[in-house]
């Protein structure tokens, strides 16, 4: 544990203990994650969350400055999930997180974006019109990279022949390349060809010049197809060559890929490439118009995705596995894209969910093809109270920022042997259920017998809080019903603050409610200058508190037959 939380550890080490008391009393809220069919852009390519290792250079998002930053995950983290889940569906972005998962967007007024910032992935549908815009791509910080590359080469005369390698110009070799890869093929017969065929024009000049600077015999053969179009095919007779091309750059159309060495090269090497490839399978990269890259190689469709994103392009990919075919788009001019209500869905999920700790908090993910560019999990928050002469006192709280589920439970069980809480309510919506369950269930934890102090709240279930006088249940909505407790325990001071809080108290005196049309009540939290997206971590704890404390110590109270129960004094 020590070892996972370095200054948290130690800042938990240090925490007062708590005063003389009759009881202790844990609220406890937790964040969430992505789906897991969300692939991770990294020096790699694009991988599932499940197979990126704590040793992979993955793409992170530093929202200060606005570019890429190609770092190491701190933290990875998987977990099983059954809840709500919000996926948004663009026509270039696509993400699907758990709802209290950190969104970075810019909510829309009229046409006009305002200044991007946090807020959580529920409250995109409380928006203005439900109108918000995301990032579509970022800057990279320039590359430096080698002007020269090493060329494969046979040298031959009369008496030997021998392999050398010969140093040619990095871009002169990087354009060659964007030709080969688009139009080329390298045959391993006992010829050993390289041949690039392409229609004559303009392209065909720009391959002529080209051609003539490398360091091989080149054949040149204008023929007409079949169809009447006049073609050029070069070819180059170079075992070396030809081994070369086939390990690094794929075998037949299908397999074909960018090699790995282009990555790592300048910026603007990486540039150059991109254009040169584009003049082949693809569309000129001008300001004018979004090119497409077509291809059969997936792998390659993949890569030049890869690579638009680091230049700072936006870019999407499709293949159609009926037909091995796909393509890469590629926008030029698009930095980010309007969102609208139709294009926002939340629906149940039941599967693992992932995430990652990144240095910057938001790194580029990708979904459906399309690129992300959004946070890690929100904070865990936890409230620490103690009861003293039938009054609840607040001692402290702590904020847990981007740390893992298996680390928040490891944190829990700490605090728990160090205080000794009587009662644990904890929000069990979206992912906290399993938290739940493992802290009751789990073998690492069923000693500490969680199941007779630790209450689940479901702020979206309903709270059996008495009987009727036939016997039945009386229910209560648990968000209104807690809120309505708290209310009452804060009026009649049964629940004391600290004077010294001013965050908290700040956050509660921001809370509010909606009354819908329905009669529903939907509850927000204000932000500090009047904004609808506040946060709200610390009154979810503190609210799962109460109401475990009440649901523990006071609902003997109301299972008398007829007995009058707490009624909301909020509305």
């Amino acid at each position: 544990l020590k070892d996972n939380l370095g200054e948290y550890m130690t800042k938990l080490a240090i925490f007062p203990k708590v005063p003389d008391n009759e009881g202790i009393i844990f609220g406890i809220d937790l964040g969430y994650c992505y789906s897991e069919d969300t692939e991770v852009l990294t020096k790699r390519g694009w991988l599932e969350h499940k197979d990126v290792t704590l040793e992979d250079i993955i793409a992170c998002y530093n929202t200060e400055t606005s570019e890429i930053i190609w770092d190491k995950p701190i933290l990875l983290w998987e977990q099983d999930y059954k809840g709500k889940m919000i996926e948004v569906d663009g026509k270039l972005t696509n993400f699907c997180v758990t709802p209290e998962h950190t969104i970075w967007a810019a909510k829309t007024i009229g046409h006009a974006p305002q200044k991007y910032e946090e807020m959580k992935a529920k409250d995109l549908f409380n928006l203005k019109n439900n109108r918000f815009r995301v990032k579509l791509s970022a800057k990279n910080k320039i590359q430096k990279g080698p002007d020269i590359f090493k060329v494969p080469y046979y040298y031959c005369d009369r008496k030997n022949r021998e392999k050398k390698d010969i140093n040619v110009d990095m871009i002169l070799w990087l354009r060659f390349l964007g030709w080969f890869i688009s139009e080329g093929s390298a045959t391993a017969n006992r010829n050993w060809e390289v041949n690039i065929t392409q229609q004559v024009g303009e392209n065909s000049k720009i391959i002529d010049e080209l051609l003539e600077k490398l360091p091989y015999t080149i054949s040149r053969k204008e023929f007409t197809t079949q169809w009447g179009k006049q073609q050029i095919n070069w070819r180059i007779t170079c075992k070396a060559l030809v081994l070369w091309l086939r390990k690094n750059c794929g075998i037949h159309s299908r397999n074909k890929k960018i090699p790995e060495f282009i990555f790592n090269t300048s910026t603007e090497n990486q540039e150059i490439f991109l254009r040169t490839l584009l003049l082949g399978d693809g569309s000129r990269l001008n300001s004018n118009r979004s090119p497409q890259y077509n291809s059969s190689s997936k792998q390659l469709l993949n890569q030049v995705q890869r690579l638009a994103l680091s230049l700072g392009y936006s870019s999407t990919m499709k293949f159609y596995e009926k037909d091995n075919i796909g393509k890469t788009s590629i926008m030029t001019n698009k930095e980010n894209e309007l969102c609208r209500d139709k294009n926002i869905t939340e629906f149940d999920y039941n599967g693992k969910i992932y995430c990652l700790k990144t240095s910057t908090g938001f790194y580029i993910t990708r979904r459906k093809g399309k690129p992300a560019f959004q946070g890690n999990t929100d904070p865990t928050a936890i409230i620490i109270m103690y009861i003293r002469r039938g009054t609840v006192r607040f001692h402290g709280r702590i904020k847990l920022q981007k740390v893992p589920y298996p680390i928040q439970e490891k944190i829990i069980d700490y605090l728990d042997t160090k205080f000794s809480p009587s009662v644990i309510g904890v929000d069990e919506g979206h992912a906290g259920i399993h938290v739940v369950q493992t802290l009751i269930g789990g073998d690492e934890f069923i000693h500490k017998e969680y199941e007779k102090r630790l209450i689940p709240i479901n702020f979206a279930s309903q709270t059996v809080i008495g009987k009727d006088s036939a016997g039945d249940d009386i229910k209560s909505k648990t968000k209104p019903l807690s809120v309505s407790i708290l209310q009452e325990y804060s009026n009649s001071h049964k629940i004391v603050y600290s004077s010294i809080d001013l965050e908290l108290i700040s956050e509660l005196e921001r809370m509010t409610y909606l009354k819908q049309p329905s009669g529903n009540i939907v509850y927000k939290t204000l932000t500090p200058k009047g904004g609808k997206r506040g946060d709200d971590h610390f009154t979810t704890a503190l609210l799962c508190g109460t109401l475990a404390y009440y649901l523990e110590n006071e609902m003997l109270s109301f299972k008398k037959e007829g007995a009058k129960l707490i009624q909301p004094t909020w509305f």
